[in-house]
């Protein structure tokens, strides 16, 4: 077996819990952890029939959230204050904000990506950039599509059978 290749990112998905998918020689592995335990689901190439993306407004809220903090902040920093070192430390704490703005607006649009098979229908939290979820189709897509074929294959035909004597 070959050392399976990630597939995507890894990050923080939720509060506590981070998310990553692998590709293994026959199947997808999906891993996700949270500081104390590991679950894993395992999706069979030739079970795979499709990954399906929608996009999300979560980079445009984020952005909201963020850019109003480093606002008020930025506001709250040019109020007249007696204590300029105040001022200054709310200037520098607005730029943490700022930074995640600018961040998350690089990063691209949102999209939150399902795994379909014939049996479930499952989200993988490790795929919720739009950019991430192109780049792991591209790479998956023929495996997919090569191990479809070979499971639908024709079968052998049978050997002719010999003339009947008379």
């Amino acid at each position: 077996m070959n050392v399976p290749e990630s597939l995507g990112p890894t990050g923080l998905r939720s509060w506590n819990r981070r998310h990553r998918i692998y590709l293994c020689d026959d199947h997808l592995l999906l891993v996700g952890f949270d500081g104390f335990s590991e679950t894993y689901r395992r999706f069979y190439l030739r079970d795979l029939q499709g990954l399906v993306v929608r996009r999300t407004s979560r980079r445009l809220w984020t952005n909201v959230a963020f850019g109003l903090a480093a606002g008020v902040l930025l506001l709250a920093a040019g109020m007249p204050v007696d204590f300029v070192e105040l001022a200054f430390g709310l200037g520098l704490v607005a730029l943490v904000p700022l930074a995640v703005v600018v961040v998350n607006s690089v990063a691209g649009p949102t999209c939150s990506t399902m795994l379909q098979t014939a049996v479930q229908s499952t989200e993988v939290p490790a795929l919720r950039r739009v950019a991430d979820f192109e780049r792991c189709l591209a790479r998956i897509q023929p495996l997919v599509l090569a191990a479809q074929a070979e499971q639908t294959s024709p079968a052998a035909e049978p050997a002719p059978e010999p003339p009947a004597a008379d």
